[in-house]
């Protein structure tokens, strides 16, 4: 029988490599996005600090309150192409970057209010079958398809105001992508559980070590700031941003059902899923896109990948995830 000490120490441990989990899953999306909207370096390190607030916060929530399950919240693919495809509008139709992106928060407060009535009202699990097996594919594929050219022109270093390639930063980037594309293949244990976070650490090394311009970094930057309420502005709401919202919040729902499905399969052995579980899912899934949305940062969703982790670590235990907020 382990003495308490030692359930501590393994229960610190255990929330650890969750916490390592959350960095590997959400520290890249915020960089893109400050890469589509020219976002200078004190402004991305804002937003990937209240992306990992929003990130501690949502979790727990919805492990406590809604599908009650230990799955990681992480920055939606959905809204990182929805961010990119409006900031490219935005800029068509003469807005500035600040203005598209107080829409964007409209946008995530209007698919948070109607993920919240789909759970209230019970109505989550009744829109489910829309989502074939050929739907859902086809919709990954096409978000591949479209934000690969994003990626690219940022690993190039090509920015809107800069029509170069960057050779150098090129050079780390795709020896960067190449060591997470090869540890997530060929590694083994940790090393493939946390392919990303190597990589990121190491081609941050290398240009640290090389090319960084320390003078980007402001002296404003403080060890420790509360995130900032509304730091894009006041959103700005438009009636043209209801129906994608409205259509938003339903391919939601499927990334809901996913979640519980194989988090539910890696610790129980069998997948299943209740509709209280999705109504419950989708009505704090709604709250925690308007929390996000008041802290300017990527609306969040359930991440399936956490049954990966789960199997590859063996945790299966909710106490370590209920603590990781706390982290």
């Amino acid at each position: 029988m382990k003495s308490k000490s030692g359930i501590f120490v393994g229960t610190t441990l255990e929330t650890t490599q969750w916490f390592v989990f959350l960095l590997a899953s959400s520290v890249a999306l915020p960089i893109v996005i400050g890469s589509i909207f020219n976002l200078d370096f004190n402004e991305v390190a804002g937003l990937m600090q209240r992306t990992f607030f929003a990130v501690g916060v949502t979790s727990f929530l919805q492990g406590v309150f809604g599908h009650r399950l230990p799955i990681l919240e992480g920055p939606a693919g959905i809204w990182i192409s929805i961010f990119a495809v409006m900031a490219y509008s935005g800029a068509e139709s003469g807005k500035s970057y600040i203005e598209t992106l107080q829409t964007l928060e409209a946008a995530m407060l209007w698919t948070g209010g109607f993920l919240l009535l789909f759970g209230v009202f019970k109505l989550a699990h009744r829109v489910l079958f829309v989502f074939t097996p050929l739907v859902t594919g086809s919709f990954l594929f096409l978000l591949t398809v479209q934000l690969s050219g994003t990626f690219l022109r940022g690993m190039l270093g090509i920015q809107q105001e800069v029509e170069a390639i960057h050779g150098w930063e090129a050079l780390i980037a795709f020896i960067t992508f190449f060591l997470v594309l090869g540890l997530s293949i060929f590694g083994k244990g940790w090393l493939k559980g946390y392919a990303v976070l190597l990589g990121i650490m190491f081609g941050w090394i290398i240009y640290v070590l090389t090319i960084s311009d320390k003078g980007t970094v402001s002296s404003d930057v403080s060890v420790f700031q509360a995130p900032e309420w509304l730091a894009w502005g006041p959103p700005s709401f438009e009636w043209s941003v209801i129906p994608l919202a409205f259509i938003t919040a339903v391919i939601l729902l499927s990334n809901i059902v996913a979640s519980v499905v194989a988090v539910s399969q890696s610790i129980e052995g069998k997948p299943s899923y209740t509709y209280s579980q999705v109504n419950r899912g989708s009505s704090f899934l709604g709250v925690t896109h308007a929390i996000t949305a008041m802290y300017s940062a990527i609306a969040n969703v359930p991440l399936a990948s956490s049954s990966g982790f789960i199997d590859l670590t063996g945790q299966k235990k909710k106490q370590p995830f209920y603590m990781l907020p706390f982290y």
